[in-house]
């Protein structure tokens, strides 16, 4: 009686070690589950926010003259190219990621804007002897040289431009930041896309090897999740 009773007691350990394996393995997948549901939703919140959104304007702590817009991400590039919209801007970056779409890898992107400059100045203007005038104005950021005569004018204006294209997260959504050195100029439009980072998953079918609830070694294949991802 006493060995039938120890045997029972045994297999009950088995067995409550299995339903408790079986248990854990239900509760990671449910648990991946809802996490990859709750991604998928933060990731169309973002999609939408992004596409509505504009550029901002300000100046930063160094005083740089910052423009900024949020980044278009999708999981593939052409998930992107599908999108109707009526946006200019969102249509001409989309013309760009088509001809970049099959370089276009994990965390690859494309920026589009444009920038516009604005000088106001005086001419410093001479006058030579054959009657003709020549001036000149300018500094590190452009110049300008002019020369006219009874018989017409010429000017050549040369404009130097120096960029920092940050790309940084504020508030888990990717953005886009622009800055020009130059004080005469003024950015636009911008706008940018961006693929989203591939996520590991924990859940795998592979071959297997080690003990089972009986402590005998064992092989075969297997539904695995990993706790840790090297």
């Amino acid at each position: 009686m006493e060995q039938i009773k120890a045997y029972v007691l045994e297999q009950l350990k088995k067995v409550n070690l299995f339903q408790a394996i079986i248990f854990c393995m239900i509760a990671a997948f449910a648990w991946q589950y809802l996490s990859n549901k709750a991604g998928d939703q933060r990731h169309t919140e973002q999609l939408i926010n992004a596409l509505q959104d504009t550029v901002k304007v300000h100046q930063d702590r160094y005083g740089d003259r910052v423009s900024q817009i949020s980044q278009i991400k999708t999981d593939k590039p052409q998930v992107f190219l599908n999108i109707k919209s009526n946006d200019a801007e969102i249509k001409k970056l989309q013309a760009e990621v088509q001809k970049y779409k099959s370089q276009i890898k994990e965390n690859g992107s494309v920026t589009i804007f444009n920038s516009s400059t604005h000088v106001d100045t005086t001419l410093a203007v001479k006058v030579q002897p054959d009657g003709s005038m020549q001036g000149a104005s300018g500094d590190k950021w452009y110049s300008i040289q002019a020369h006219i005569s009874p018989s017409g004018g010429r000017a050549v204006l040369d404009v130097h431009n120096e960029y920092v294209v940050a790309v940084v997260e504020e508030g888990g959504q990717g953005v886009v930041k622009i800055v020009n050195k130059n004080p005469y100029s003024r950015e636009g439009e911008i706008r940018t896309f961006a693929t989203l980072p591939k996520e590991r998953k924990r859940w795998g079918v592979g071959p297997y090897i080690g003990y089972d609830a009986t402590k005998n070694i064992s092989a075969g294949i297997a539904i695995q999740w990993n706790l840790f991802q090297f």
